[in-house]
């Protein structure tokens, strides 16, 4: 509670961020709140965030917010003051498995239902107020206007165990186009991505190799079928 009433800004970045027991995870937005420095053919900078959004009606029309897992009432209220271990338990009338949301992706891409999303891009002039890189200020949509990048066809499903053998670098972007913000300290907005940069090869060492069986299970007989 001291730290939101140091961090009012935060409350509904947290609360819009969190999900309660979505049907799917093809229904939900995925966004960058960080920003990385984004170069134009004409060598202008920018400052650029991304989201991958479903499909919806299709390329360059407009995007309906996802409603899938909002938060009730009772959980606004526990995000904005109790620890994160406690808003984040189940329901007690919740019965799915804990991975329903891996099995639920499994039997839709199994079941030959390809999931549809698009990339889209944001950018915002390096200019103005710091705030413009406070990962919990959005940027006005009708200033900075999310423009479409491309689309992604998923039609097939990684099982636990090959998923776990990838790597995920923050940092690893194409440096003619793409940069992380040089952090000046600890308390600079960009010093979350560099720490990211420098922490995920540690992270991904010590993740678990443990295997879904279900999904497993799940594909094989997909791919008997």
């Amino acid at each position: 509670r001291e730290w939101v009433g140091k961090h009012p800004r935060a409350v509904p970045a947290f609360i819009s961020a969190y999900k309660r027991a979505p049907s799917s995870y093809t229904t939900l937005d995925y966004a960058s709140q960080t920003a990385v420095e984004f170069t134009a053919t004409d060598g202008k900078k920018y400052a650029a965030r991304f989201r991958c959004v479903p499909l919806g009606e299709g390329v360059g029309t407009p995007v309906k917010p996802s409603t899938d897992g909002l938060p009730d009432y009772d959980d606004q209220v526990a995000i904005a003051s109790l620890h994160a271990d406690t808003h984040r338990k189940r329901k007690p009338d919740e019965t799915r498995d804990d991975d329903y949301l891996s099995l639920e992706l499994a039997e839709h891409v199994v079941g030959a239902r390809e999931v549809e999303l698009r990339v889209q891009l944001q950018l915002h002039e390096i200019a103005g107020s710091y705030e413009m890189f406070n990962p919990n200020t959005a940027w006005e949509e009708e200033l900075y206007p999310w423009r479409d990048l491309l689309t992604l066809n998923l039609s097939d499903y990684l099982t636990p165990d090959v998923a776990d053998q990838l790597s995920f670098d923050v940092g690893r972007m194409p440096p003619h186009v793409l940069r992380l913000f040089d952090a000046k300290t600890t308390a600079d907005y960009h010093s979350i991505n560099q720490a990211r940069a420098r922490v995920y090869a540690v992270s991904q060492r010590a993740r678990s190799t443990t295997c879904c069986a279900s999904c497993v299970a799940l594909f094989a007989k997909g791919a008997s079928e």
